[in-house]
């Protein structure tokens, strides 16, 4: 619940939840505020969920952690599994990564595939809601957080 509350109150002191009372500067109008975080063994997991949602803050997340993310960037998974089953997964797709050691992948590599990602964890996403669980495992969110990314910079004029 840490990153949730922190997400949660710092979008209130910027004036950015459906509650705040500040007014934002006109340059301020499409600031949004994201937690990040995955479910490993939390157990406050769907909580953190929904008080991010109330709040008006975006969620990138992940059941059961974050490498499942990373994964989809490779293949689809579609296999219910423990953060451990999840983490030897990717070892074996990136060999640069190491979850005892270094838990760093070849991000330059990875970002030429996160549209292919979004869409793998959108199917995810839409698995589990069908099945009444939609923070269901496996399922992750993080490619709400990196469509969203792509939109302010194009609303900021930036170059894709």
């Amino acid at each position: 619940m840490t990153i949730a509350t922190e997400a949660v109150n710092f979008a209130k002191s910027q004036g950015l939840t459906k509650t705040s009372r500040l007014k934002k500067n006109s340059f301020e109008e499409n600031d949004e505020v994201w937690a990040v975080f995955d479910r490993d063994d939390h157990p406050n997991f769907d909580e953190a969920i929904s008080r991010c949602q109330d709040n008006n803050v975006g969620v990138a997340r992940s059941n059961p952690c974050f490498e499942l993310w990373l994964i989809l960037h490779e293949r689809d998974y579609n296999r219910p599994n423990h953060r451990d089953a999840v983490q030897r997964m990717l070892k074996k797709l990136r060999p640069e990564y190491d979850n005892r050691k270094r838990k760093i992948p070849d991000c330059d590599d990875l970002v030429t595939r996160v549209e292919s990602a979004e869409e793998r964890g959108k199917v995810l996403v839409e698995r589990r809601e069908e099945e009444g669980n939609p923070h269901g495992n496996p399922s992750t969110t993080v490619g709400n957080l990196t469509r969203a990314i792509r939109k302010a910079n194009e609303l900021a004029g930036g170059s894709r």
